[in-house]
């Protein structure tokens, strides 16, 4: 009877995995209507899965559950982490050539920063002010670096980009 209880367990996880799979490539399907299809994505094997990847709405499912699980302080520290990942998944896309899915993974990054900087407990001290002023200019540095290897379509994208960023220094 136990090993019974235990088969059907194991069928159930299996049975549940496979759903949550499928919906994921279903929403991501969805999801990507600005971005990439999978059927556009790339398979490859990378110590760092950039969202061209096919496996990358997986990735994307773990960081949405880390965040969803994490309390506020450590929400904010995944959050600033999850940003920095998709300023450099941004400037490796565009490096790639893959300019405009760069702008939709900056665009992220940036949702990540309004979120952290939001948080009134960030700036509660001048040198975490200071500390996330600096990000910003640098993270503005960066952006404008890449804007090089743009069109021109892509680049005004891009500077509205920037512009936002450098807006949140309004929230410190």
């Amino acid at each position: 009877m136990t090993s019974l209880r235990v088969s059907v367990s194991i069928i159930g996880i299996i049975v549940g995995i496979a759903i949550f799979l499928i919906s994921l490539m279903a929403a991501s399907e969805f999801s990507l209507v600005r971005g990439l299809s999978m059927s556009q994505r790339k398979f490859y094997l990378s110590s760092d899965i950039l969202p061209d990847n096919i496996l990358y709405p997986l990735v994307a499912g773990r960081d949405l559950l880390r965040l969803n699980l994490a309390d506020n302080e450590e929400k904010a520290v995944l959050q600033a982490e999850l940003a920095e990942r998709r300023f450099q998944a941004a400037a490796e896309l565009v490096e790639k050539g893959e300019n405009g899915l760069a702008l939709i993974t900056l665009r992220k990054a940036h949702a990540y920063l309004v979120d952290i900087l939001a948080s009134s407990e960030l700036a509660a001290s001048e040198a975490q002010a200071e500390y996330w002023r600096q990000t910003i200019q640098y993270k503005v540095a960066a952006m404008e670096a890449m804007g090089s290897e743009m069109t021109v379509a892509e680049r005004q994208t891009l500077d509205d980009i920037i512009a936002d960023t450098q807006a949140l220094t309004h929230l410190l």
